[in-house]
């Protein structure tokens, strides 16, 4: 395989947050993501890995195997992240507005547009409820992404001058076709002075509001890909800590892509929005 673009790194993560015990269609064991991982190894990029240290010697055993040798790990757990990662330091404010009777009873609101005919009434509520109107595991996860990319380009990590999130099981999507990524991902396909982030939708005036996103739930950006010149990634974590405050400030909380749509909101200047419909993200951006 050719070698990719010398000016970019990606930026990924793992950490367990108790997926495979959930009783419902989100359930994941850990080993579906660390074998979705595993695909990256085939390819040279530049990687930064924050990696749950309950996993990371089986990464780190593939990867001495591997014929590509530019890749950082870190091992993380929760006590490393709190003490340096800011999103896990509002989990606490996160597990309390799930938890809280005020978010439920807005969320509840939901089911009042809901198709009723679909509506199981025998059914427990949070079987109409996605991970991040539960969990605060998981939105915390998600909140980390940014604050996980400027941990690595604060500290170094990142020597080139773009950097990429991807998620770490990215790959999972295409694991029923095999179809990967027959080559690297090309930056000539991104922004070159802006964030690139992925978008289903098209941003709608109702958007404005945070409540009528949060009951609704529009899909409109998708966080598992955001691409950009490194040096644009500060007022991203400035720009995502504001927007994500302002919605704690009103007892709500969401997942990352709301987050961002909010960033997009408040600042449209910063990004470059490519819109994916249904399109593997990395065969996008790929040359």
């Amino acid at each position: 395989m050719e070698a990719p673009d010398d000016d970019i790194t990606i930026i990924t993560s793992f950490l367990d947050i108790g997926r495979g015990e959930w009783n419902n269609e989100w359930r994941r064991q850990p080993q579906y993501y660390v074998d979705s991982f595993l695909i990256y190894l085939r390819y040279p990029y530049k990687m930064v890995c924050y990696i749950d240290d309950q996993f990371i010697d089986q990464v780190l055993n593939e990867y001495e195997k591997s014929e590509y040798k530019n890749k950082r790990f870190i091992p993380i757990n929760k006590d490393w992240l709190t003490e340096n990662i800011h999103a896990w330091q509002n989990f606490e404010k996160e597990r309390g507005i799930l938890s809280s009777e005020q978010f439920m009873k807005i969320i509840q609101q939901r089911f009042h547009f809901m198709d009723m005919k679909n509506f199981d009434r025998t059914r427990n509520i949070e079987g109409y409820l996605f991970p991040e109107n539960v969990y605060p595991e998981y939105t915390t996860v998600t909140h980390s992404k940014i604050d996980l990319m400027m941990h690595a380009i604060n500290n170094n990590y990142v020597n080139t001058p773009y950097v990429s999130w991807c998620d770490f099981g990215i790959f999972y999507s295409q694991h029923k076709d095999g179809k990967y990524p027959n080559s690297v991902l090309d930056i000539n396909k991104m922004h070159r002075e802006k964030i690139t982030m992925c978008v289903s939708n098209n941003v709608s005036p109702k958007d404005s509001n945070m409540f009528f996103v949060l009951v609704f739930a529009p899909e409109t950006f998708w966080g598992g890909f955001i691409s950009g010149k490194k040096d644009l990634f500060s007022s991203l974590q400035t720009l995502y800590h504001e927007c994500l405050d302002e919605m704690h400030n009103n007892n709500i909380t969401d997942d990352e892509q709301h987050v961002y749509l909010r960033c997009y909101l408040k600042n449209p200047e910063l990004f470059h929005l490519v819109q994916t419909r249904n399109d593997p993200i990395m065969n996008i951006f790929s040359r």
